[in-house]
């Protein structure tokens, strides 16, 4: 059997060192808090300028794809 090799594709986005210094930051940030679940300052700060980037009103920003998949089909009247 002929084993056929599949190159490597790259999904998502390509991250410098500026996102993922910041992600670091809020990472110690919030440990250093023991922040848990409570919203932050800097959650706020991202999901303004996200919706600024993208021309939307507003933006939420979420931890996980199911939190995001639910999200979405409440949004459009899943229940």
């Amino acid at each position: 059997m002929k084993i056929r090799e599949i190159p490597w594709t790259v999904l998502g986005g390509v991250y410098g060192q500026e996102e993922i210094d910041a992600v670091v930051d809020i990472l110690r940030t919030q440990v250093e808090r023991g922040a848990g679940f409570r919203r932050q300052p800097e959650d706020q700060r991202f999901e303004r300028a996200f919706a600024e980037h993208e021309g939307a009103k507003y933006a939420v920003a979420i931890n996980s794809c199911g939190t995001g998949l639910d999200m979405a089909l409440r949004l459009v009247g899943v229940g």
